[in-house]
């Protein structure tokens, strides 16, 4: 589970990052490793740990436990969004708050799909993990570090690269989460559906 919430998470911006550098939104400018980069994996986990506790493990659930998933989504995604309003070049872009609404979506249902916090933990960390010491993009505005030298191109559609607050402020991140999110959403309807009773047993025998 959290081998694949990684995988899940380091796709999805990795994706994310490949298209935005073919359209010409990047140029690499070199490479080299970093100590800060092996530096950032405590305290970034921590983050997506505690993030997720809060998030999802416990107004989500609270939530799910009384009959409301949909409004724990919901809810919980609105936070979510709020709270990262007050980091850097928050408001710089529609997309950034289009992003931060679809990246609470899909984290909910990572934790309803697999059922356990350790999913959505490691699928957090691995996007901000990828994002910021390796390919060096802002997250969630906020430069780090990096194995990989980058530049914006001067002349790069803001809408498409994120701006200064990252690829989280993306047109081509909401279109990968919203991928995920269909994909997430599929495996929790297959996972209710095993769990149903079959047709016929709760019949009374006569």
């Amino acid at each position: 589970s959290v081998t694949v919430g990684f995988g899940a998470g380091a796709f999805a911006i990795l994706a994310s990052f490949f298209i935005v550098t073919a359209l010409g939104g990047f140029r690499l400018v070199g490479a080299g490793l970093a100590v800060s980069t092996a530096l950032f994996i405590v305290p970034l986990l921590v983050a997506a740990f505690g993030e997720e506790l809060l998030f999802r493990g416990y107004l989500l659930q609270n939530l799910v436990d009384v009959g409301r998933p949909v409004f724990g989504v919901v809810f919980s995604s609105v936070l979510f969004w709020l709270i990262h309003g007050f980091n850097p070049a928050a408001w710089s872009s529609p997309f950034v708050t289009i992003n931060l609404l679809l990246g609470g979506v899909m984290l909910a249902l990572a934790y309803m799909a697999s059922g356990n916090i350790w999913f959505p933990t490691a699928m957090h960390f691995a996007w901000n993990y990828c994002q910021g010491p390796i390919m060096g993009v802002h997250v969630s505005g906020m430069k780090m570090e990096s194995v990989v030298g980058l530049e914006v191109a001067a002349d790069a559609n803001p809408y498409l690269t994120g701006g200064e607050f990252g690829l989280e402020g993306s047109a081509v991140s909401a279109g990968i989460q919203i991928v995920l999110i269909l994909a997430l959403f599929a495996v929790y309807r297959a996972n209710r559906r095993s769990k149903e009773p079959a047709p016929g047993l709760n019949a009374k025998v006569v």
